[in-house]
């Protein structure tokens, strides 16, 4: 039997942040993976780590090891559960993942924007949408369907922000983790630069021709690039 893949929607994440791509990897791989909408069942956590801790016991209970594959915060939540619970997974994916910020200036900087954010998104959902799609890692993407906001994900951005989380990546560096895969895209140039502080434990990979929603505009492509990793890593239970 092979291990499941869990799917980790990213912040404001739905099944619109998959578009083709959970079908392809279905294909390429032989598992269909399964959607997590994971703020969903942790909306009690105050924290990226608490989140991850609740991902983790629900690993743990179903017992299957399952492959992680998460995008932006999903992809920080699979991160962050792969060094609270390593033993608790086969693989983690993490595409379009921000490791944290080094200098804790940066970090404060990143809180106070996401606290801007979490204002307007309480204050005009849909000026906040236009907003968002206007950032820079997101100018040059496809753009998905609007979701249906829920004003949890104001919550989400003070708790679990980038800025909320520790520097991550050498923390992947430790022997007993599975194996680690980060995909970025080439032209979200912030995230490419953020590539070089993994350890060489960890995977990485710039796909060309797309940007930060990877799922969206390259799912084939993406599929194509996922399938051996998590092939090689399933487990026979």
């Amino acid at each position: 039997m092979k291990n499941p893949i869990w799917l980790l929607s990213g912040f404001l994440g739905d099944d619109n942040h998959w578009g083709e791509f959970p079908l392809a990897l279905a294909y390429q791989s032989g598992v269909m993976p399964e959607v997590f909408n994971w703020f969903k069942e942790t909306q009690g956590a105050q924290s990226l780590a608490e989140a991850a801790r609740y991902l983790a016991q629900r690993a743990y209970a179903e017992g299957t090891r399952p492959v992680l594959v998460g995008y932006s915060m999903g992809g920080r939540l699979a991160l962050q559960s792969a060094i609270e619970a390593p033993g608790a997974y086969s693989a983690i994916v993490a595409l379009s993942a921000h490791p944290g910020f080094q200098k804790i200036e940066e970090r404060e900087a990143r809180k106070r924007e996401d606290a801007a954010w979490a204002k307007l998104l309480r204050e005009n959902v849909d000026l906040f949408w236009e907003k968002w799609n206007q950032r820079g890692s997101l100018q040059r993407t496809t753009t998905p369907a609007a979701p249906q906001f829920d004003l949890h994900w104001a919550n989400l951005l003070e708790t679990m922000g980038t800025g909320q989380q520790d520097f991550l990546a050498p923390q992947l560096a430790h022997s007993s983790l599975p194996p680690v895969l980060v995909v970025v895209g080439e032209r979200d140039e912030k995230f490419v630069a953020t590539l070089p502080s993994y350890p060489p434990s960890v995977t990485t990979h710039v796909l060309k021709n797309a940007g930060h929603r990877l799922p969206l505009e390259a799912p084939q492509e993406l599929a194509q690039l996922l399938a051996p990793f998590i092939r090689q890593s399933q487990d026979i239970l």
